[in-house]
């Protein structure tokens, strides 16, 4: 885990563009889910760390509740 830590920088940066991509797959479902809910809308969002000796793997899924739908991105290793 200390070997990760000089790794923090960019694992910020692929999270940030796998939120950014998972977010562009939901909004869609979102945006009807509001419709159907008085203007309301939850979504979910589950990060995923794996640490291995040199790499961090990072794999994010999202998920809207009503109506469902569940977005999945590709993991990403640093």
């Amino acid at each position: 885990m200390e070997k990760q830590a000089e790794k923090e920088d960019i694992l910020l940066d692929a999270a940030s563009e796998q939120f950014r991509v998972l977010l562009d797959g939901l909004l869609p479902q979102v945006r009807l889910a509001a419709i159907e809910n008085d203007m309301e809308a939850t979504a979910e969002v589950t990060i995923i760390f794996t640490f291995e000796e040199d790499a961090i793997t990072l794999t994010t899924e999202g998920r809207v509740h009503f109506p469902a739908k569940v977005t999945e991105t590709d993991s990403v290793t640093i």
